[in-house]
């Protein structure tokens, strides 16, 4: 009896070991369809109970930062929640259920592997990534109330990170001020120094929301637009030259051939008027001729 018991327990500790998944499998492969939202239950997003209310999700432990790192970072996107202009044309839409006011929405999502191949026709690794990060701030996390949320997404399989954004925080938040931001961390990110990296993302969006002086993104981008500008006047300006140029040589061009049509009627006239005039003299000598004809035969007679 004693080693039935012991071949049934056997039995079924070898049946769990196969049917455990793997270590290295990450936890949640369809991320985009059942993403736990951290500022709901952070033990799901693999964050310590600590952090109650908090803006990061890392279900798959990709990150691996210590809990005050962590803390500090959700500290950083919290401010932009709090301390940031709310945007909504509604006035009820920038408060809280406790009837606090808010600003703009910044969440994070780290994942260990995505599904390209369900995301892209192309298997292009920005494109899915992109379109994974649009899905969770639209359809899964739905965190702003006006198109005011700003979400960052990071697949470390590909290594390839994007920002989504919704329409209102697009008015700070552009193409422009995105992929600067990006830009300026992606050699942290690409080394996975996921720390520095983070910082370096969350505060400079911050900064852009927050509308400070220091944010280098968003007066990069103001330079690049005064540079659009200006080439933009230049080009009318230089536009407007060539037309007004081209009108006066046409000007020119019109009345010159006016002047030689006219000219050339005048010369039409005068030989006319000289036809006339050797037809008048023809006609006059010819008179004078029969005349004098006339007389000599007068005086003959």
């Amino acid at each position: 009896m004693y080693l039935i018991f012991i071949t049934i327990s056997l039995y079924i500790t070898f049946a769990k070991c196969m049917l455990r998944e793997p270590e290295d499998m990450p936890k949640i492969r369809n991320f985009e369809a059942n993403a736990p939202n951290a500022t709901k239950i952070a033990r799901e997003c693999g964050l310590p109970d600590i952090l109650i209310h908090a803006w990061i999700c890392d279900p798959d432990k990709v990150l691996g930062l210590d809990t005050d790192v962590l803390a500090y970072i959700n500290h950083l996107l919290n401010e932009i929640y709090t301390d940031t202009y709310c945007t909504c044309p509604l006035e009820e839409l920038c408060k809280s259920k406790s009837g606090k006011k808010h600003g703009y929405f910044m969440a994070v999502a780290f994942v260990e592997t995505m599904d390209i191949r369900q995301l892209s026709v192309t298997n292009d690794p920005k494109d899915a990534a992109q379109k994974f990060a649009d899905k969770l701030r639209t359809e899964v996390w739905k965190l702003g109330k006006c198109k005011d949320d700003v979400i960052l997404f990071f697949d470390n399989e590909t290594g390839t990170f994007a920002l989504s954004v919704g329409d209102h925080a697009k008015h700070i938040v552009t193409p422009c001020v995105s992929d600067y931001i990006l830009n300026e961390a992606k050699e942290l990110m690409d080394r996975r120094e996921f720390e520095g990296g983070l910082k370096k993302i969350v505060s400079s969006l911050r900064d852009a929301l927050l509308g400070r002086e220091s944010s280098k993104a968003a007066n990069n981008c103001d330079k690049t637009k005064w540079w659009h500008y200006i080439v933009i006047v230049l080009l009318v300006s230089m536009s407007t030259v060539a037309i007004l140029v081209g009108c006066y040589f046409i000007h020119r061009l019109l009345t010159h051939v006016t002047s030689l049509v006219k000219d050339r009627k005048q010369c039409n006239n005068d030989d006319t008027e000289l036809d006339e005039n050797q037809d008048i003299d023809e006609e006059e000598t010819a008179d004078n001729v029969n005349r004098t004809q006339l007389l000599d035969r007068n005086n003959f007679s």
